[in-house]
């Protein structure tokens, strides 16, 4: 007979939903933050498009981000094709998959073991704990809970096919396989965990006698998963290649192997730490920049082992135990920093599926350890309720700090001030809000602290440059320019900060050059036709800027230098058509309001060079150009 819910399983999962949602809803006000989420999202114009076919081929056929993740870049696409820009159905889409997830783990759990309240637990810790945040309140990390939809649904798959085998079941398990792997390549340890599950709770190999037997029954196990394991193989090999591509790997220069082999033992120490005390808890967790104490290292190795020793020495009476145990540690592996992605020690995002083994462990054995205990269900509910509600108002505050950028560097810098990526973020935050002097002083921050950092100098120049320290700048530039030869970002705000001093000969031979190295880039014509305009250039001016603008038919940037040029040419009509296209791109834009204003003062226009003058005044009020010309024409008039 097929597997029904009955009434008290129904409601238990409607507890579970609804006690997800509430703990998430603060996540619904959050915006995006600039970590990752450009990448993905915000600042990404396939994702942005959304769902068409030729996103669908780009979405298969891309590297970008340094990872082959079809699905996820669907998701994104569906979200967009739905939301647009607005994070609320981006947050909504996440805090619905996680749900989703803890109500199928626990239907996978009391299926597999008909345990309910044991599945009941494990499923509500993993709803719950503040570690799963990141995963969910971040919005380029879809890529976990959407993997990890597919992860419990080959799991219930797999559940279907050691009950009744056959080739179809097989079929699904490797299918909802495939969909993890294609939307997080973190899934390549379903295979081995799928064996794990063997011994518990399917108890595949309970009828074996003797350790030949147990070892021929464990073999045949694992040919059963060769097709799995060709998948996981696959897998790995295509995202080691995109991120070699993409350069995301760290070399052993960067981090040494021993450096690595001993931050990966401390770590799984840290999560766990993590997991029974969740304070506090950061976005960035730095690489170590030296080799920690080797009592730490010791102690870790040791641990681990011991701990290994005692649950495969319990693997009879609590075979739970060693479930739990070597689920959290085998589907830690992947990320655990051996192969180095990125300059991490750890991230709280890796715990998604690993903490799912612990969670086993200690919703089991507080079951085993109190079945002989009067009164126990007294003792049991109000200790499980109370640890719940404790963990959600945990993940309830920690989700405050994914409200906006600087919030969320803020709390990383509190949690570790030497935290170059943090400084790093947080500058970028606040120079988007204008705090060019918060930003430069977290910028020299990172200098201190990450002195080799490759874009730290270049960082530095662009708050700079937006503070109008035109000299400052343009040494922050050539110092980038000396770390890194091809870094056209440089060359082009190296440019920029020329013009702003006078020296219009040297920007004119960097945007020559650049030219040069990209004939199509439509910012460097752009550049170097003002470069030209200031120099009264103006037909090679006139020229270049209508190349940009062909290249880009929407850049206000293009549009109004243009404009500005064919005022300089006596081409009003021209510069008044410019100006308006200017408008339309951006209404709330008032330069291009005073541009038109400008332009059809010179036609005579004098009334509607004023309806001009007023939109931009509606913009900015205290623009004094505006007001100045207002002020010309009204007095114009009034002679009239």
């Amino acid at each position: 007979m097929p597997f029904r819910f009955s009434r008290t399983d129904t409601l238990i999962g409607l507890v579970l939903l609804a006690a997800a949602m509430l703990a998430y809803a603060p996540a619904i006000q959050n915006g995006f933050v600039n970590l990752d989420d450009g990448l993905y999202v915000t600042e990404n114009v396939e994702t942005q498009a959304g769902l068409s076919w030729s996103g669908v081929s780009w979405a298969f056929t891309t590297g970008h981000a340094s990872n082959w993740h079809p699905l996820t870049w669907l998701s994104h696409m569906l979200d967009c094709q739905l939301w647009g820009l607005e994070p609320r159905g981006h947050h909504a889409t996440s805090i619905a998959l996680h749900a989703l997830n803890g109500l199928l783990l626990f239907l996978f759990l009391l299926r597999a073991t008909g345990a309910r309240w044991p599945s009941a637990f494990t499923a509500a810790l993993f709803l719950l704990h503040p570690l799963h945040v990141e995963s969910v309140a971040w919005v380029a990390e879809r890529k976990d809970v959407l993997s990890t939809l597919f992860w419990f649904l080959a799991l219930l798959a797999y559940l279907q096919y050691v009950k009744k085998p056959s080739i179809w079941r097989y079929g699904l398990v490797a299918l909802w396989f495939a969909l993890g792997l294609m939307s997080k390549p973190m899934l390549v340890t379903l295979p081995c965990t799928l064996l794990l599950l063997d011994y518990w709770p399917f108890g595949r190999l309970r009828e074996a006698k003797g350790a030949r037997a147990w070892l021929r029954g464990a073999g045949k196990l694992i040919l059963e998963k060769a097709p799995l394991f060709l998948l996981s193989a696959g897998a790995s090999w295509i995202t080691l290649s995109m991120q070699q591509q993409g350069g995301a790997l760290r070399t052993l220069d960067a981090a040494p192997m021993d450096l690595r082999i001993a931050n990966a033992l401390v770590s799984c120490w840290a999560y766990i730490g993590k997991t029974l005390l969740p304070r506090p808890l950061s976005a960035y967790y730095p690489f170590p920049e030296s080799m920690p104490p080797i009592i730490y290292i010791v102690l870790s190795a040791a641990g681990l082992v011991l701990v290994s020793a005692l649950v495969i020495g319990l693997w009879r009476r609590a075979p739970w135990a060693a479930v739990g145990w070597f689920w959290f540690l085998g589907t830690l592996a992947p990320v655990i920093g051996i192969v180095q992605v990125g300059a991490q020690a750890m991230a709280d995002r890796y715990t998604y599926v690993p903490l799912v083994g612990l969670f086993i462990l200690l919703a089991w054995s507080a079951e085993n350890l109190t079945r002989h205990l009067p009164r126990r269900n007294g003792l049991l509910a109000p200790a499980a309720l109370g640890a719940l509600a404790v963990l959600a108002a945990l993940t309830w505050h920690q989700i405050g700090f994914w409200r906006d950028s600087i919030a969320l560097f803020e709390n990383a810098l509190i949690v570790e001030e030497r935290n170059f990526v943090a400084h790093k973020n947080l500058a970028g935050a606040l120079l988007a809000e204008g705090r060019c002097d918060d930003a430069i002083a977290h910028y020299k921050r990172v200098l201190e602290i990450a002195p080799k950092s490759r874009d730290a100098d270049y960082n530095l120049g662009t708050a700079l440059l937006a503070k109008g320290d035109w000299d400052g700048a343009a040494r922050r530039f050539r110092l980038a320019i000396l770390r890194n030869r091809d870094d056209s970002r440089a060359y082009t705000n190296l440019g920029i900060a020329y013009m702003r001093q006078g020296r219009l000969a040297d920007a004119d031979a960097i945007f020559r050059e650049l030219i040069k190295a990209a004939p199509q880039s439509a910012q460097a014509k752009l550049n170097l036709g003002i470069v030209c305009a200031m120099q009264n250039r103006l037909d090679e001016a006139e020229r270049l800027l209508r190349e940009a603008l062909e290249s880009e038919p929407d850049s206000v940037d293009a549009l109004y230098n243009l404009g500005q040029t064919l005022l300089k040419k006596n081409d009003y009509v021209g510069a008044e058509r410019l100006f308006a296209r200017q408008t339309e791109v951006n209404p709330m834009d008032a330069q291009g309001f005073i541009g038109l204003g400008m332009a059809l003062r010179a036609q005579g226009r004098t009334k509607d060079a004023c309806v001009a003058f007023n939109s931009a005044l509606a913009i900015e009020p205290g623009n004094i150009h505006a007001n100045q010309q207002l002020e010309t024409l009204t007095s114009i008039q009034t002679n009239d």
